[in-house]
């Protein structure tokens, strides 16, 4: 009896360190852009926390050639346009549709000043954004990128 106890202490080890092993499970955490220019993380959204959202918090060149924060220059909205690149929120508001997948949020580009419907996806370790013109059944297909999880530490840009 002892013996038995013993061995199913040692699987359930086993077990609780694979997991543990085994990183991160779903779309919460940290993700670098496909061009490797920026880092997200996405996480419960404040207002909603069924909601994912996700704000920038490290860029590759987070200053112009003045020493100056990037800033939001091309926001359609002029009181929005000095804002500091980093810290904005550019995935908003998606729901869960299926395991892994989310819908009816939107995405903002700051580097067209666009905002788009989006999905996203985990596919394999990879998490896949897609921005459309309009809804996803009917609109054409504005992008679409592969997001890779960071797990090596980084330095986040400060918001100023």
């Amino acid at each position: 009896m002892l013996r038995r106890l013993i061995v199913l202490a040692a699987i359930s080890i086993g077990l609780v360190a694979s997991v543990a092993l085994a990183g991160p499970v779903g779309v919460d955490g940290t993700w670098r852009s496909e061009d490797g220019e920026g880092i997200i993380e996405i996480a419960a959204c404040a207002a909603d926390a069924t909601a994912k959202c996700g704000r920038i918090v490290w860029i590759k060149s987070p200053a112009d050639d003045k020493g100056k924060p990037v800033r939001d220059a091309k926001n359609p909205d002029a009181a929005l346009q000095k804002r500091p690149i980093c810290g904005i929120e550019v995935v908003s508001g998606m729901k869960p549709v299926a395991e892994g997948a989310f819908e009816g949020g939107m995405l903002y580009d700051p580097e067209e000043g666009k905002s788009y419907k989006g999905t996203m996806k985990l596919d394999g370790a990879a998490l896949v954004v897609t921005g459309y013109v309009e809804a996803p059944i009917l609109g054409k297909l504005s992008d679409s990128e592969k997001w890779t999880r960071v797990t090596d530490p980084f330095e986040r840009c400060a918001v100023k």
